[in-house]
């Protein structure tokens, strides 16, 4: 058998050795990424609820801005001496831009949400940010969207999981 015996052996069993370790790396790899996937994703209903909320809350925002604010022909009428009743929502509007209260409003409840640790405060949190968000309050609008959403992936249940309770 010799030498090159020994070396077919050695490489052998350094080829099912690599095999083995890529097996486990494999298989800690698979149980890594569902942790992970778990751990990343909140289980709290309040966050997706949150974000669930946002979208439509944006559009009407976006879409008032849009019909009321924006077009010039709409501040030339509301403008004028006998004003529509709808001119109202365009007033209302821009008083709420003009004096942050959008921004505000999505801050308190942003706040509120945190240190009380309620759900539906979070939820109004993320709706009332995009629609500051929307209306030109972008600083204050985003703290309270922040807030809002730090509060919602907190505000899951708060008993330790089946596991730690058994141990």
């Amino acid at each position: 058998m010799g030498i090159d015996g020994g070396a077919a052996r050695d490489r052998e069993q350094d080829r099912a050795n690599v095999e083995k370790s890529h097996a486990y790396l494999r298989r800690d790899a698979v149980q890594y990424r569902g942790v992970l996937l778990k751990r990343a994703l909140p289980r709290s209903w309040t966050f997706w609820l949150g974000l669930a909320v946002m979208a439509p809350a944006y559009g009407v925002a976006w879409g008032l801005r849009q019909l009321y604010v924006e077009p010039t022909q709409v501040a030339l009428i509301c403008n004028a001496a006998s004003e529509p009743p709808w001119c109202a929502v365009r007033s209302a509007i821009l008083f709420g831009q003009h004096n942050l209260l959008f921004g505000a409003a999505a801050l308190a409840a942003g706040a509120a949400a945190l240190f009380r640790g309620s759900g539906g405060l979070a939820v109004a949190a993320a709706g009332l940010s995009v629609i500051a968000i929307a209306n030109y309050n972008v600083d204050m609008g985003a703290l309270g969207l922040v807030l809002g959403l730090i509060a919602s992936v907190g505000a899951g249940p708060r008993h330790p999981p089946d596991d730690a309770r058994q141990a």
